[in-house]
């Protein structure tokens, strides 16, 4: 059991019964897991919280999800907040600290979050972001994730470009050659700045495109709703919400992928 303690910390009894101190936002995730995380996990759940929060990411996210779980339902859970918790759509095949993948075919993880008509949400017109870690070199034509007018596909057939948009009816920011593993971030932080980054390194130049209006359908992982496509692509963590700045998504990086060395998905 836990008890807040203020200044958003909290403690809950850790290993040998000690008592560790936990961010409020730790606690709140935890509960929600239906099959409770050890405490070391809880250690690098909560080391993740607290570096995304000093850097001044965290209130930027709509929601971060770190599929590369312990359970399914646990990898399901938005971290910031308990909303737009992924469902699963005709039965992705989830392995424990590596994520989900889909068929290519019917299968993704709906988040429920539509932009058009989610309440403040922090994604904008002209301000909004989404991303992916992926762990399949797999070079495809199905959209990782997304919706009508804003995708990541983490490596395309046609070009084995790694390819986004944000808030964009046509064309998409294409970044250096890809071999489709790492994190991948689709990025608008204007109503003509868009460009694309890769492993937390700008790796496509602004394309100057107007923005449109975020599109009437909801954010999809695995998949993307509106323009409907599937994906091949195991996805160990995925992200969304307003436009980050260079720094943010260099610091996002690294937090992702010092998680996921911490449960063995990566290197």
């Amino acid at each position: 059991m836990g008890a807040v303690l203020g200044q958003g910390v909290g403690i809950r009894l850790g290993w040998q019964g000690r008592s560790v101190a936990y961010a409020a936002e730790t606690l709140a995730l935890s509960a929600r897991f239906s099959v409770q995380a050890t405490p070391t996990r809880l250690r690098w759940i909560d080391a993740m919280i607290v570096r995304l929060k000093l850097v001044g990411v965290w209130p930027k996210l709509d929601a971060l999800y770190l599929l590369a779980a312990h359970d399914a339902q646990a990898a399901r859970q938005n971290w910031v907040a308990n909303a737009c918790n992924l469902t699963a759509v005709s039965s992705p095949t989830f392995s424990s600290d590596l994520g989900y993948i889909g068929d290519g075919f019917s299968a993704y993880l709906e988040t429920g979050f539509n932009p058009a008509t989610a309440s403040s949400p922090k994604y904008a017109q002209s301000s909004a972001h989404l991303g992916l870690w992926s762990l399949t070199a797999l070079a495809a034509s199905g959209i990782d994730m997304g919706n009508g007018n804003s995708l990541v596909l983490a490596r395309q057939t046609s070009s084995d470009l790694s390819v986004g948009r944000v808030n964009l009816a046509s064309s998409h920011g294409s970044t250096l050659p890809s071999a489709g593993v790492g994190h991948f971030v689709a990025n608008r932080t204007g109503a003509t700045d868009m460009r694309s980054f890769a492993d937390g390194a700008v790796a496509s130049p602004n394309n100057g495109l107007s923005s449109i209006p975020p599109d009437n359908s909801a954010i999809r992982i695995g998949g993307r709703s509106g323009a409907v496509s599937y994906s091949l692509r195991r996805i160990a963590a995925a992200h969304y919400g307003s436009g980050l700045s260079d720094q943010n998504i260099a610091d996002l990086y690294t937090a992702i992928r010092t998680y996921l060395r911490d449960v063995g998905a990566v290197a």
